[in-house]
């Protein structure tokens, strides 16, 4: 089969750009062939992976990218860098090209609205996944609710998660399915930590508290570096991270006087996310506020590579997390209860034995989910979702 993929993509940060690279990527390593349409090279340096063209891991085997690039001879008044269209165009020539079966897009805008475009002018059917918050914003907004709901009719297949919105009619829902995600047997496997030992901040043995994640104030990382910065032990904290709070970051570290202590990564792609957790005695995931709804992914795939997690209570009543039992798969701690955070992480970093057994126990629990042979199920039920739609 070949699929032509109109979606986010590495070196764009992110859960979205993360899944549709492994699942471009299970299709590939099954024998099919993917054609991946993205404005992966065009994203802004805030939030750009640390990768290049040349890594061979971006292409993986099956998957040929497309990319969109900067023109400013389009003379576009009001000026804005016509993604939808230019993502059009490119999957308009790949069909042109080659056999494809049927498009998958992945987020709305501007990826399912090139997709819904390509879809009306191939004839191709089309594939919609959403993450959630993008369906429900644009539904909801006076400017773009009749797009939004035209994309969704023309849909053969709607996947994604996200809450009930009174304008998606009840044939709507019924193309619905949720987001069924196996990780990626890479995330199993046993294969080398990050090596860290050229970072002068890092000393072999001692250890490494990470987070991850956009550089934003509902994260937790705030209070993260306040309960460190009360810690005597020797640790090395890892922040992989950039976004819209970045010099806030940098700042609070400088002013918690943790700089000596503390290693600034930029985004990691991927394929490189396993060593990332590897190197990691713990990974503290504490975003609070309420604002994101979807369970963020960072705790299991940490938890899947056999590493202690600390969580917030929010993550601890999302999805699957809600089942983790405190001190035996995960650690909970609330980053609004500061002696309660500096108790838990120094706890953990004090007993680093104590870290290795909780992230035993959340590797076990999440293995029974997180398999090969879950995941080849998995790439089994996509690839009979693409010939059902194209019967």
């Amino acid at each position: 089969m070949q699929v032509l993929f109109v979606s986010k993509y590495p070196p764009i940060e992110g859960f979205v750009s993360s899944y549709a690279y492994w699942l471009a990527r299970g299709l590939g390593e099954r024998g099919h062939q993917v054609f991946v349409a993205t404005n992966a090279q065009e994203v802004d340096t805030k939030y750009r992976e640390d990768v290049s063209l040349e890594d061979p891991s971006l292409i993986p085997k099956g998957v040929t990218l497309r990319l969109t690039c900067e023109d400013k001879t389009l003379g576009c008044i009001p000026y804005f860098n016509p993604f939808t269209e230019k993502l059009a165009s490119l999957a308009l020539d790949c069909i042109d090209e080659h056999g494809i079966s049927l498009i998958d897009s992945w987020y709305l805008m501007p990826y399912g609205i090139a997709g819904l475009m390509v879809s009306l002018l191939s004839g191709l059917p089309l594939v919609g996944r959403v993450a959630g918050t993008d369906g429900e914003r644009m539904c909801r907004s006076p400017q773009f609710n009749r797009l939004a709901l035209s994309f969704f009719e023309h849909c053969s297949q709607i996947v994604g998660n996200f809450k009930a919105i009174p304008s998606i009619t009840p044939e709507i829902q019924k193309k619905m399915i949720p987001h069924g995600i196996v990780l990626h047997p890479s995330f199993i496997e046993e294969r080398s930590p990050l090596d860290l030992s050229g970072y002068p901040q890092y000393v072999e043995g001692i250890p490494v508290i990470t987070f991850i994640g956009k550089a934003t104030s509902f994260k937790g990382f705030f209070p993260l570096v306040d309960a460190l910065s009360q810690i005597p032990d020797p640790f090395l904290f890892l922040v992989v991270s950039n976004g819209p709070e970045s010099f806030q970051f940098t700042e609070h570290v400088r002013n918690r006087n943790l700089e000596e202590r503390t290693l600034f990564l930029p985004f990691q792609p991927p394929w490189k996310m396993p060593a990332v957790y590897r190197s990691s005695t713990v990974v503290a995931c504490l975003e609070h506020g309420n604002l994101i709804q979807r369970a963020p992914i960072v705790p299991r795939e940490a938890a899947s590579c056999g590493r202690c997690t600390v969580i917030s209570p929010e993550i601890h009543s999302k999805g699957h997390y809600r089942l983790l039992e405190n001190g035996v798969h995960t650690v909970i701690a609330d980053p609004d209860d500061p002696e309660g955070l500096r108790s838990a992480v120094h706890d953990l970093i004090s007993h680093p034995e104590k870290a290795d057994v909780i992230g035993q126990g959340g590797h076990d629990f999440f293995s029974r989910l997180d398999n090969p042979r879950n995941h080849s199920t998995y790439i089994d039920g996509i690839l009979d979702m693409y010939r059902r739609i194209c019967e």
